[in-house]
Formats: C-alpha cells, sequence, structure tokens
C-alpha cells in the first residue's frame, strides 16, 4: 500500500475473482436464493405467478453471466 498524502492507494486489487468449484457454486447458490426472492416478491407484492421452469432458466442463465462477466 502506497500512502500519497491523504489519499491510500492500493498496488493491488482489493478483490481477486477466481473462478474455482466452490466459487462457481456459490456464484448458483445465491443466483438461486435471489431468484426465488424475486419470486416471492413477484407473488406476493404484483399478484405475478411463473412457471418453475422459467425460474430455472433465470438462474441458469444469471449464474451463467456472473461467472463470465466477473
Amino acid at each position: 500500500m502506497m500512502i500519497v498524502g491523504p489519499i491510500v492507494t492500493s498496488i493491488k486489487p482489493a478483490v481477486y475473482y477466481v473462478h474455482d468449484s466452490k466459487s462457481i457454486l456459490l456464484c448458483i447458490m445465491y443466483m438461486t436464493l435471489w431468484t426465488l426472492w424475486k419470486e416471492r416478491n413477484g407473488l406476493v407484492f404484483r399478484g405475478l405467478k411463473r412457471s418453475a421452469d422459467k425460474a430455472r432458466e433465470d438462474i441458469v442463465s444469471s449464474s451463467f453471466n456472473w461467472i463470465n462477466h466477473v
């Protein structure tokens, strides 16, 4: 870490993204929980009812996008 006046800068990035099996499984778990949360809110607050297949498609596509673009 370098201190330049009142500003602190870091030479290394603060976060490293490693695509190992644990991080991929965590990503899928988070996307599953997030999708279930969104589905629940849509049902409770808006009365939206979607199929389980659509929710599964959202989980798969969101996980794929998040893993490949992080």
